[in-house]
């Protein structure tokens, strides 16, 4: 497998597990949001029907009139809490409407009660409304009671799964953290060791070949080198040996050609040599010649004269003898 390859495997490795990573953050946080929002709605119905037995204590000993619109009012938050979330089971709601319906039936005696005190209705009648008011007074508080322990209850168990979904995706981020470095680590380990010993053998021959000598190769056998011929670096320490290769069949060629030129010189050189010689005998038998040319051109010469002085002289005896 090429370096590039593995360096895009590893790249895509890397990437998948950042995006696992991140998705499981994402799912933790989603998880924790959720939870924490049914906290938050929980805790807000725990102090809503705490205010709502507040309300209710104090209208059940007071009868003031804004304590009604109190207890209608923290009643229907209570409504709404109950509707904005699925988290709470149903009991709840047929407690509330129950206390709803009780605190219709306590406004009513109260009521009653008022008119029989007006219309002076006799002592057994307004006990009898009195007992019915301290039974259904007893019923809404314990039905308040049972309503604000069972939210407390959700409560506490939605606060306790909050915090260990939190412990729980904590400890799985950390360790999806932890494995992605060991994966990680061990990618660049074994690029590494892919890398560096091809890279430094081959700064190593660079600087032999750099020396002068030509004639090393780098050993392509897996067993023997890091090379691998199959990756980059391998491809490279081929070309390195093509290139040493061909340069020593270059420099072979060079030096053939050099020594077929100086023995062409030498050649030359000897015929040089030989054609001076050549052109030294040639001048020298030249030069006896005209020598012996000059001498036979004087010796003409002197004969032409003598020859003359002869027949001049042979005119004077023909002049005397006539």
């Amino acid at each position: 497998m090429t370096i590039r390859k593995r360096l895009l495997i590893n790249a895509i490795i890397s990437i998948g597990l950042v995006c696992i990573l991140a998705l499981l953050w994402y799912i933790s946080y989603r998880q924790i949001t959720e939870e924490t929002r049914k906290y938050t709605m929980a805790s807000k119905l725990v102090q809503q029907m705490t205010d709502l037995i507040i309300v209710t204590e104090e209208y059940l000993t007071y009868q003031y009139p804004r304590s009604e619109q109190q207890w209608h009012a923290k009643y229907n938050d209570i409504l709404i809490i109950l509707e904005q979330t699925t988290i709470f089971p149903t009991s709840i709601r047929d407690k509330l409407d129950k206390l709803h319906y009780s605190f219709s039936q306590i406004k009513s005696i109260y009521d009653q009660k008022e008119i029989m005190i007006q219309n002076s209705a006799s002592n057994e009648e307004i006990k009898r409304k009195i007992i019915l008011e301290e039974r259904i007074s007893a019923n809404m508080r314990l039905t308040s009671r049972e309503i604000i322990t069972e939210t407390i209850i959700i409560s506490n168990v939605i606060h306790t799964d909050r915090d260990a979904i939190f412990i729980r995706d904590i400890v799985m981020i950390f360790t999806c953290i932890f494995f992605i470095i060991i994966v990680l680590l061990t990618n660049a380990y074994v690029l590494i060791k892919r890398i560096v010993p091809p890279l430094s053998k081959l700064v190593e021959g660079a600087t032999i070949i750099e020396s002068g000598e030509l004639n090393y190769n780098f050993s392509m056998a897996e067993k023997e080198s890091h090379f691998r011929p199959d990756d980059e670096i391998g491809e490279l320490a081929t070309s390195f040996n093509s290139m040493t290769r061909k340069l020593v069949d270059s420099l072979k060629k060079q030096e053939s050609e050099i020594e077929e030129r100086q023995q062409v010189e030498k050649e030359l050189k000897k015929h040089r040599e030989l054609l001076e010689e050549l052109v030294k005998e040639r001048t020298r038998e030249l030069g006896e010649k005209n020598i012996e040319l000059e001498r036979f051109n004087k010796l003409f010469i002197g004969r032409e004269f003598r020859i003359k002085e002869l027949k001049n002289k042979v005119k004077e005896l023909e002049k005397k003898n006539i």
